[in-house]
């Protein structure tokens, strides 16, 4: 495939990211949290996986349409983050954030050059 969604930044980084929270769930796991685990686990693995199938559409609005599922993803998974660190069930995840900010700008900067959702 010429224009390969394993190409694009976002996708790396939000494959990196959803490691990142396969490690933290099993931590969770550990402590008898499985519910938020799961929940976390799902809401990241969503992230890669929409932009992949995103990139596998043939028009820019079904391709904006994932974007947009993945960055709602995103979203989840940061506040499913804010609250594991509320609870004192992690910590330090200064570098995860940033991972998260960076994987956003991407996805907004990526969503606007489509063109926009008709009514």
């Amino acid at each position: 495939m010429k224009n390969s969604f394993r190409n694009l930044f976002v996708w790396e980084a939000s494959v990196d990211l959803a490691v990142r929270m396969i490690g933290l769930a099993d931590d969770l796991v550990a402590r008898k949290r499985f519910a938020i685990a799961d929940q976390l686990v799902r809401a990241a693995l969503s992230v890669p996986s929409n932009i992949a199938e995103g990139e596998g559409r043939t028009t820019d609005r079904d391709r904006r349409h994932y974007l947009v599922q993945a960055r709602g993803s995103l979203y989840e998974v940061e506040t499913q983050l804010e609250v594991i660190m509320r609870c004192g069930l992690a910590s330090d995840l200064n570098d995860t954030r940033t991972l998260i900010a960076k994987i956003g700008s991407g996805l907004t900067k990526m969503i606007d050059h489509r063109t926009p959702l008709s009514p």
